[in-house]
């Protein structure tokens, strides 16, 4: 995966699509799952990640696989 710094982290609050990039800061709470996305274009990835149900209420780290 890409280093951490270049991740992009989504929440889904009221309906509404937060990003920043870096990755999520508190590794007590960093790894509930994996899920590997095929996507074409990182924007495609953003969006398919922030319907996951955990945005609603947490945070979705969302990183490119490197070759």
């Amino acid at each position: 995966m890409a280093p951490p710094a270049e991740a992009a982290v989504l929440r889904v609050r009221d309906g509404r699509l937060h990003r920043s990039e870096g990755s999520f800061a508190d590794p007590a709470r960093r790894v509930a799952g994996l899920n590997l996305l095929e996507c074409a274009r990182l924007d495609e990835a953003l969006e398919v990640a922030s319907r996951h149900p955990v945005a609603a209420f947490g945070t979705v780290e969302v990183r490119a696989l490197e070759d």
